[in-house]
């Protein structure tokens, strides 16, 4: 397959706007070979409650076209389907925007006027309040496809409208295509072939909206251009559709746009052989010097990225379907980058878009990023010393609450479709993860073999892998510890309690969990000291100071499996300040937002849950684990870190000039913590010295789910051994 000169550029054009296509006579464009219609034809009509406010097929969208080849007062256009990324931005294929077939083999060219509906049922529908219409204004599509129609693999487009769609649209976002899988997939769109007469008895083509999902063993190397193919059913009309995993139809894996005898096709999504999605979008805000111009396209440069331009950034969180705004300033690239960066924490082991493997990612990344929050909480208040007189166990107990509860509400806010609240959010969340990520550089790095150690107790002891793949949630239920202990604590509940506080669904195998979830909340609402407090604060930026490596230490003796761990853990410490970061940002939102986010319903792992039962879910899933995990990992870090403040305070010989954090006789010091874990009290948890020798476990006597997520290649055992992680890599 030759390189078109054209590789790695965006094309790109406005459209006029203001007049809807003729639909008198309808030509269905293929890009190649007619889509295959399999017999038996399992198509099924999609139920209306799907395409409408808050469906999970709201963001489908029904496109009519007509093209500059078209003769004027010809009456011609053509259909196809796209997909909502963005209120105002949708995904289709590219010869619905450029098309090479038609016009006798000719071509008719550019798409001239594109019209653009969800909630689209026949031609009637477009007279009802839940049907939305909107005009393209401009276009972008890849170079390759408007070089040649042989480029299949770059058929695809993405179109600005002339104003956002409005309403719970339950947006898409996009991963990168696998390259071979087993699994339901499906494609959601309007085929011509299907025929719906309006209320004047005129049949109109391609008039509902149809899905077919199916058991599919796909393996995109079987072709030259490394499409996805998949024999499923589709007709012309159904071109720029979404193809869909049925475990979460939020998600698109590829755009459907081709036909074939056998076998029809999608254009893939990013790696290797795919398209670059964020690439392309950045294009309708960024100033790409034009390469050149041809016949009214222009093409453009893509990685010629200026300073003051971010493209745009799609966080690929399971069962998200928000879009990262398009940023500008320098501030917000670091937050925006650091998001995208932490909500692939929790993908499976394999879909991680990280340049490296580590068995602190996949699905232990949440409990172990809300570990990594308990500790950072712990030893901040601690070194702090502000926080009023509690014992050890207690400040655990809240600082774990605390990091659970913003975990949960970091997965909840990363699902939320309303782009107008996440904007908010993400503003908010933006200050205090600015304030709080530069004091954890030097200190993640140091919790490495903690989280490893605590990675492996939560797989093999808890068997969470496993019980993560079977959760199931039973009927709702009250709160019976409601808001009468929240109230007692601190006056009124807020907003976000009393939404935190209603009836909800336990999980089963949790149901001991649920009967206090009430105190758990109420507790890590009202009781935990945040770390993002100014004393705790300045408690990180200490702590952090003094792990600074010295000119020996800065020369790297670790070897590459101990540096992929060490960027997983960083990662997973960012994830939890950028979960604090959620959990403060939605507790400022006053009861009109937190409706709005109450009404955004949202794929989670148990299906379409609203904002508060989200959050409530996973704090199910997640508090007992952590519960059990982050007290170990504090009372491991609490006297190391007490030792290395120690030393540098009365050492300071590197420079630092660190003064002692104020203490009084009325505040929680690190002494008092430091002897309480060493003599075993009031803290119920073992401290370093006391935890078991060299544990050895063989890969073949895990749990084959466990030992596929932690087995690095040639591996044929993993040992931990605790006194050393703990004490000798300090």
């Amino acid at each position: 397959m030759a390189t078109s000169q054209y590789a790695g550029l965006a094309a790109t054009w406005t459209l006029t706007t203001g007049t809807p296509p003729p639909t008198e006579s309808i030509v269905l464009l293929q890009a190649g070979n007619p889509e295959a219609v399999f017999q038996p034809d399992h198509r099924a009509k999609v139920d209306e409650n799907d395409f409408k406010d808050g469906g999970k097929y709201r963001s489908i969208v029904k496109l009519e076209m007509s093209y500059e080849g078209m003769a004027p007062g010809s009456n011609m256009a053509s259909m196809g389907t796209g997909w909502l990324i963005r209120p105002d931005l949708l995904v289709t294929a590219g010869h619905c925007v450029y098309d090479h077939s038609g016009n006798n083999g000719r071509g008719y060219g550019r798409v001239r006027v594109m019209h653009c509906h969800i909630g689209y049922n026949g031609r009637d529908s477009l007279k009802d309040p839940a049907t939305q219409s909107r005009f393209a204004t401009k276009i972008v599509t890849t170079g390759e496809w408007i070089d040649s129609r042989d480029n299949r693999h770059r058929d695809v487009a993405f179109v600005q409208l002339e104003a956002p769609f409005n309403g719970n649209l339950r947006l898409f976002s996009y991963v990168n295509t696998p390259m071979k899988a087993f699994e339901m997939i499906g494609v959601v769109g309007y085929p011509g072939d299907m025929r719906l007469a309006d209320s004047d008895q005129v049949e109109e083509i391609g008039a509902q909206m149809y899905e077919l999902f199916q058991d599919i063993q796909y393996n995109r190397d079987d072709n030259a251009l490394k499409m996805l193919q998949y024999r499923l059913s589709t007709f012309g009309g159904q071109s720029g559709s979404p193809v869909l995993r049925k475990k979460n139809p939020q998600i698109s894996i590829g755009a459907h746009c081709y036909g074939g005898e056998d076998k029809n096709s999608a254009s893939p999504i990013g790696g290797a052989y795919g398209n670059d999605y964020n690439a392309y979008i950045s294009t309708f805000s960024a100033s790409y010097p034009t390469v050149k111009s041809v016949a009214g396209v222009n093409f453009v440069n893509p990685s010629a990225i200026t300073s003051s331009v971010v493209p745009a950034v799609v966080p690929a969180f399971p069962g998200n379907g928000v879009t990262v705004p398009i940023v500008n300033s320098v501030d917000e690239e670091g937050f925006f980058d650091a998001l995208k960066s932490v909500v692939g924490v929790v993908a499976k082991v394999g879909k991680v878009a990280l340049p490296f493997a580590s068995p602190l990612l996949g699905p232990l990344g949440g409990p172990l990023s809300a570990v990594a929050g308990a500790a950072l909480s712990a030893v901040a208040n601690a070194t702090g010393a502000e926080s009023v007189m509690v014992d050890a166990k207690q400040a655990t107990q809240n600082a774990t609450e605390r990091a659970v509860l913003a975990e949960a509400t970091l997965q909840s806010v990363l699902r939320i479709t309303d782009e107008h609240l996440s904007q908010k959010l993400f503003d908010d969340m933006k200050v205090t993860y600015s304030e709080l990520a530069p004091h954890i550089t030097n200190l993640a790095p140091k919790m490495t073999p903690m989280l490893k150690d605590s990675a492996l107790r939560l797989a093999v002891s808890q068997d969470y892998l496993r019980k993560g793949d079977n959760v199931r949630l039973s009927s709702p239920r009250p709160i019976m510890d409601s808001t009468e202990s929240v109230s007692a604590a601190s006056g009124a509940p807020s907003p976000f309690v009393e939404g935190l506080m209603q009836a909800t669904r336990p999980v089963d195998g949790e149901e001991g969990f649920f009967d206090g979830i009430g105190s758990f909340i109420g507790r890590a609402v009202t009781k935990a000291a945040p770390y993002a407090l100014q004393g705790a604060k300045i408690g990180l930026q200490l702590l952090n100071n003094a792990l600074a490596p010295s000119g020996e230490e800065s020369v790297s003796q670790t070897l590459p499996d101990d540096k992929n761990d060490i960027l997983a853990a960083t990662l997973l410490t960012k994830r939890a300040i950028m979960a604090e970061a959620a959990l403060r940002a939605v507790m400022k939102l006053d009861k009109a937002d937190l409706a709005r986010a109450s009404d955004n319903q949202t794929e989670s792992m148990f299906g379409a849950e609203g904002f508060f039962d989200g959050i409530k879910s996973m704090v199910q899933v997640i508090g007992g684990a952590v519960s059990k995990a982050a007290p170990k990992v504090i009372g491991a870090l609490l006297p190391i870190a007490a030792d290395v403040l120690g030393k540098k305070l009365s050492g300071s010989s590197n420079g630092n000039n660190l003064s002692s954090p104020p203490l009084s006789k009325n505040k929680w010091s690190f002494s008092d913590l430091n002897s309480a874990f060493k003599a075993g009290a009031p803290l119920e948890v073992s401290s370093v010295e006391s935890i078991a020798p060299a544990e050895q476990f063989s890969v073949n006597s895990l749990p084959k789910r466990v030992a596929n997520e932690f087995a690095a290649p040639n591996m044929d055992a993993l040992i931990f051994t605790p006194n050393e992680a703990l004490y000798k890599r300090f």
